[in-house]
């Protein structure tokens, strides 16, 4: 003979309510975890462009001062120039090589960082 209590003291209307507010909040756990990554994807993306943008703009500003540094020279060896000129032109050539590193840093960093929030590469 089977015996099946009608009435268990609401143990199981208890659990039930338990488990629901497990759930909610497990849900809830979950949101906030998901905004989390999404502003960290977003950071991080836009750590891309503004490396991507500083490369890209840099190249041109290199291009330039190259054509300045040659300009320089050449005044410099038909006499022209001094030779605070020359040297001016190599700085500016050595600070856009520089920016365009960074802007290349940059950028890498931030696709490392893109793949790493989406699982593509683990540490």
């Amino acid at each position: 003979m089977i015996t099946v209590s009608l009435f268990d003291g609401l143990r199981n209307l208890n659990r039930v309510e338990e488990a629901t507010a497990d759930l909610r909040s497990a849900r809830a756990r979950r949101a906030e975890k998901e905004q989390e990554i999404f502003a960290e994807l977003t950071s991080a993306l836009a750590k891309y462009e503004n490396g991507r943008s500083t490369y890209q703009a840099t190249t041109a500003e290199l291009e330039k001062a190259l054509q300045s540094q040659d300009q320089a020279r050449e005044r410099y060896r038909v006499g022209r120039a001094s030779i605070l000129e020359v040297t001016d032109a190599e700085l500016s050539v050595s600070r856009a090589r520089l920016d365009m590193a960074q802007g290349m840093v940059d950028e890498q960093s931030a696709i490392a960082l893109i793949r790493l929030i989406t699982g593509e590469e683990s540490i």
